[in-house]
Order: C-alpha cells, then sequence, then structure tokens
C-alpha cells in the first residue's frame, strides 16, 4: 500500500512547491494530473503555489553600487507614478515641487547603505559608518501610515515596508550586528524568503508603537507553534528570536515578564542546531553514533554541514551577546542571574573568524562587542557571591581589577580608527569599566566589626567607579534623542547598571568615603530629571507614532516614580553629613550583596521593578 501512495505523488519541478512545503522545507511531491500535494492533502491545508519561480541567471552588474542604483531608480519611478495617480504616499519630502521628481538628486538613497557600513571592506571604508543622526538627514522617506487596532499588523506597504528594512540596516544594526543583509535584498525578497525572520525585523524597526506590540503578540503565539508544538529547528527562528530579543525594550510590559523564558529558548535552540561546538567529522571512530545501524544517514547530515557559515558563527556569538546582557541585568536588578549560552573553545574559532574576514562591515562591531562581553562576565561574577570581608578580598580585588582594565585596553588599542568614537561602542566601554572598578562595592567590613581604618586601594577603585559613571552619562547625553530609539536593549541594561551605582555611590557608608563629593560630581536627582527630559523628545524627533503607553512614555513616568522615592533618603543623607560630618552615625549601609535583592528592592519600594515596568519577573 506504501508503494501505491508513493507511486501517486512525484516531486514537483524546481519553482514549483507550494507555499507550505517552502516555508518548512520539505519535499513537495504532487500528483501528475495535478492537484494538492501530498502534504497539503495530508494536513487538509489549501495547496498554493509558492509566488516567484526559477530565478534567471543572467549577467551580473559590474559593481554592487550599480546594482543598488538600479533598484533604487526602479523603487522611485514606482513610487513616483503611484503618487501622480494619487495612489500612495511619494518619496519626495514634504513640499517638494513636482518637478523634481525626475531628478535624481531628490533622493540621495543610492549611498544610503554604503554609507551606514554595507560598502565592501576596502581601503575607502575603513572609517566606521556615520552616526544616525549624521546620515538620517541625506535621505527621505514617507512616514509610516497608521496603523488601525485589529488589522493585520504584517500587513504594510511597499514603501513602508522598504523603510523599516533601510532603518534597520543603516541604524539598529550599528548596535547589534547579529545579521548581514545585503544592501541589494529589498523587504519584499526578505519577506518571501524568511518570513518569520522579516516579522521580526517589522517589530523593532516600525515606527508605530500600536503596531510594535500586535506584531509582538504575533510573533510569540508564532514562537510557541514553531519551537513548542511543530517542534521546528532553524537557523531562521533562531535569527528572529535574536532581532526580538535584541531590541525587546519595545514588547516589554507589566504583565509579560518573558525575557529570561526567552533566553533560555535562544540557548536551546542554539545547542539543538549544534551550531555552539565545530561540527564533528561522521566519520570519526569514536563518533557517539557510529554503532547505530543509522549512522550513515547522519554522516550524510554532517557531511552537508561540514563548516559553519559565517551567518551561523554571527548568530551563535550573538546569542552569547544578548543572552550575557539578560543575566547582567537581572543580576544588577534582583541579583539572581540567568545560565546563558557558555562559551567555549567553539566561539574561539568563530570569533578568529570573523575577526580576520570581516565579510560584513559591522563584524568589527560584533567582535569588539563579544570581547567586552566576556570582560563584563568576569566583573559580574561576584554578584552572585556572598560578600567576604575586606581583609579577605583586599588583594585579590586589585589583582582583578588590574587584569580586568588591561584587557579592557588592550582591546582599545586594537580597535579600528573611528570606531571607539562610535557611540554605541564607546557606551560600551565605559559600561565595563564602571563594572571593573564597581568591584571595591563588594565587600564588607569583617564579622563583629563596626569602624575599620580606610582602605586606601579600595577608595581609588571607588573614585574610578564615580569617574566611569560620570563618563558614561556624559555619553549618553551628548546622543541625540532621537537616536535612543535605535538603540538595542542593552543600552537600557546599561543605563539601569548605571543609575544603580550613583545610588550605591552616593549612600555609601565607607570611612574616609566623602559622599558629599559624589552628589557634586554625579547629582542623582538632576541626572533623573535630565533623563525625563531628553525621553520627552526621543518619540517626537524621532517621528514615531506613538500613544500615551509605550517604551519611553513607561520609562519617564518609572523614573519620576523612583525620584520621589529616592529623593527623601538622598536628602536625610544630605543633612547627616551637613551637620554631623563623617563622623555622624550612619544613616544607611549598603546591605551585602547576598541580600541586597530583597532589601534594597523593599526599601525603595521595588523601585527597579518599577523602572523597567517589569521586564522580567522576578519571584
Amino acid at each position: 500500500m506504501p508503494r501505491a501512495v508513493d507511486s501517486e505523488f512525484v516531486p514537483a519541478s524546481y519553482g514549483q512547491a507550494c507555499v507550505h512545503c517552502v516555508r518548512s522545507k520539505t519535499s513537495c511531491r504532487r500528483r501528475i494530473e495535478g492537484g494538492p500535494c501530498e502534504r497539503c492533502l495530508r494536513r487538509g491545508k489549501e495547496c498554493q503555489q509558492a509566488p516567484g519561480g526559477r530565478r534567471e541567471i543572467g549577467k551580473r552588474a559590474g559593481s554592487r553600487t550599480t546594482r543598488l542604483e538600479e533598484k533604487l531608480d526602479s523603487l522611485v519611478t514606482l513610487l513616483q507614478t503611484s503618487a501622480a495617480s494619487g495612489g500612495g504616499p511619494s518619496i519626495l519630502q514634504p513640499g517638494a515641487p513636482a518637478a523634481s521628481t525626475s531628478a535624481p538628486a531628490a533622493v540621495d538613497a543610492s549611498d544610503v547603505r554604503a554609507q551606514a557600513g554595507f560598502a565592501p571592506p576596502g581601503p575607502s571604508s575603513q572609517h566606521f559608518p556615520p552616526t544616525p543622526s549624521a546620515s538620517s538627514h541625506q535621505y527621505s522617506v514617507p512616514t509610516p501610515q497608521s496603523y488601525t487596532p485589529g488589522s493585520d499588523p504584517e500587513n504594510v506597504s511597499e514603501d513602508e515596508a522598504e523603510e523599516c528594512l533601510l532603518r534597520f540596516q543603516t541604524e539598529q544594526l550599528k548596535c547589534f550586528p547579529f545579521i548581514y543583509i545585503p544592501p541589494t535584498m529589498s523587504a519584499v525578497e526578505l519577506q518571501t524568503e524568511r518570513p518569520f525572520l522579516w516579522l521580526c525585523i517589522l517589530a523593532v524597526s516600525t515606527k508605530s508603537a500600536a503596531r510594535q506590540v500586535a506584531l509582538g503578540a504575533k510573533i510569540r503565539q508564532m514562537v510557541a507553534t514553531r519551537l513548542i508544538v511543530e517542534h521546528e529547528r532553524s537557523v531562521e527562528t533562531l535569527l528572529g528570536l535574536l532581532a526580538f530579543m535584541g531590541w525587546a525594550n519595545y514588547q516589554l510590559g507589566p504583565s509579560q515578564p518573558f525575557l529570561s523564558m526567552y533566553c533560555h529558548l535562544i540557548t536551546g535552540l542554539t545547542q539543538d542546531l549544534g551550531l555552539d561546538r565545530l561540527p564533528r567529522k561522521a566519520d570519526e571512530p569514536m563518533h557517539p553514533m557510529a554503532c547505530l545501524k543509522s549512522h550513515h544517514t547522519l554522516a550524510m547530515k554532517l557531511a552537508a554541514h561540514a563548516v559553519r557559515t559565517m551567518e551561523e558563527r554571527r548568530a551563535v556569538i550573538a546569542a552569547f551577546i544578548i543572552t550575557s546582557e539578560v543575566s547582567a541585568f537581572r543580576a544588577f536588578c534582583f541579583n539572581r542571574t540567568v545560565d546563558g549560552l557558555r562559551w567555549n573553545s567553539s566561539m574561539d574559532e568563530y570569533l578568529k573568524d570573523l575577526e580576520e574576514r570581516q565579510e560584513a562591515p559591522l563584524d568589527k562591531v560584533l567582535v569588539t562587542l563579544a570581547k567586552l562581553k566576556l570582560i563584563g562576565d568576569e566583573a559580574l561574577r561576584p554578584y552572585s557571591l556572598p560578600s567576604r570581608p575586606t581583609d579577605q578580598l583586599g588583594f585579590l580585588q586589585v589583582f582583578q581589577v588590574k587584569t580586568l582594565q588591561a584587557s579592557v585596553n588592550q582591546i582599545r588599542e586594537k580597535l579600528p580608527a573611528g570606531l571607539e568614537t562610535e557611540g554605541s561602542v564607546l557606551l560600551h566601554f565605559l559600561e565595563i569599566e564602571l563594572q571593573i572598578h564597581e568591584i571595591g562595592l563588594y565587600t564588607v567590613p569583617p564579622r563583629g566589626k563596626t569602624t575599620h581604618a580606610p582602605d586606601s586601594q579600595r577608595l581609588a577603585m571607588l573614585a574610578r567607579c564615580v569617574q566611569a559613571a560620570r563618563s558614561w552619562f556624559d555619553c549618553f547625553f551628548s546622543l541625540p534623542p532621537a537616536s535612543y530609539a535605535h538603540y538595542s536593549f542593552s543600552l537600557w541594561v546599561q543605563l539601569c547598571h548605571a543609575i544603580t551605582s550613583v545610588y550605591r555611590l552616593s549612600l555609601l557608608e565607607e570611612p574616609g568615603w566623602d559622599t558629599s563629593l559624589v552628589r557634586d560630581s554625579l547629582d542623582l536627582m538632576q541626572l533623573m530629571d535630565m533623563l525625563v527630559e531628553r525621553l520627552k523628545r526621543t518619540a517626537e524627533e524621532a517621528g514615531l507614532e506613538v500613544d500615551r503607553a509605550n517604551a519611553f512614555t513607561n520609562v519617564i513616568n518609572s523614573i519620576r516614580t523612583i525620584r520621589n522615592a529616592w529623593e527623601p533618603m538622598l536628602r536625610r543623607q544630605t543633612a547627616d553629613v551637613v551637620v554631623q560630618g563623617e563622623a555622624a552615625a550612619p544613616a544607611f549601609q549598603v546591605p551585602p550583596m547576598d541580600s541586597f535583592s530583597a532589601e534594597f528592592l523593599d526599601g525603595v519600594n521595588g523601585w527597579m521593578s518599577d523602572m523597567m515596568f517589569s521586564w522580567d519577573g522576578i519571584s
């Protein structure tokens, strides 16, 4: 009977597979006389042929720039024709004369992707691409169409889809370059080839807050169906999750604690695909599957994936970075870490290949972020360890700080020209230095001692910690408010860490430590006022379509709540120092790290949970 069934169906010719078989990447078998394919017939689904067909292999353009110009010229012509007939928005700036639509200079989009870091590495592209503030005025794009709640959030016009993809390539990927998308690829092509990845990119790049929320709900349903119900394991799903988590700040809300869960999904998916290890050779005598009869099938699969692609290498490195970010966030806020993707020798090989080849212009950024994250994880270890007396850790702390700082300096010296001054990279450097010198906060006085002599080495580390925090905030406030909309989740983890450090340094009671100097250099109340003022301008200057409840308004409201909770304690501490001097009884003792989470969060009314609007569950 099975042979009879097999004889009814034959493999579909190239380009004739149905949509469902193409998406599931399975063989499409059809009847000779026509009708639905075997898979759709078995599942009871409507069988439709996938769009497109065999790609014609013709003469390629002489250069990538030429191909890009031809594609953009055709897109501009299409949009101009649509605008002239009243059928769609114009790509020109408002108020531009209609006669100028035929001039190529009206749209400078031909060099946008190249200026944003997508030109092939060479002598002319050694410098890092310009910041969003510098490149955003070199071309104009149509404003996004308003999203109506209840409609399909994935249904966007072609010009809006191209705008979202362009924004993602030229602005957002600078902060978290987990993938390389060729500049010649259009949004339609990306949606056809990788629909789930495109959906995740659209969710983090659209300017409509309502559309982001709707797309986030749809993505979560698709993740549950793909990974839990259908047990699908694919690189596309991993890349989609990396895009979704890379800008998770747009999807987090009071009833959506999912950071830890999605962190585990990324880790598990990477390991299930075997990407975290170098591929093993199937003909190895000690291969664990060599004793099975079905080993020849496994050998064929392993032979087909004997070498990791550059895309897979980027995905693994990015998975390590984002899971480490989530772990650091929980450590800073709740003194609890998440077991993310662990670094191993195979990842060392991936990192080395990315650094040496640099097939994509932003690979150098990804390599730098991974190296800094490795150093940050070393500095973060005391967060998960109980505090120990100063006399036991003093020497170890000084040695650790010097070693980690030397590693940071070594990375900085090898940076390509212009990369260190890029905002996203510079913020990472400053935040890592803050983590390193913050090691001085981990120790507490030995048991039974209420006072002890000033520790000059620890005081020096605390002073450098203040300096690093000041440098980080100076860099943050130097960025255009509109650029905050493009930064990844890492920026908000760093902001959370910096605020926490300033708070603890402002209230730390340590012999020889003058908290008034901290407040003179970093006035926490003034910092929060400046944060609120700049975040108010972000949505307007970035052209976001926001409503009352969005990522930035939630942060603003939370910062105001935190400020009101902190102000009495800071004012009381200031009054004690002024009236009684340094000999006054401590008004606030920084709790040891093993009890920091409960006491600290209870003492300030759960400020950190409120600040990040329940970005993750703490229970």
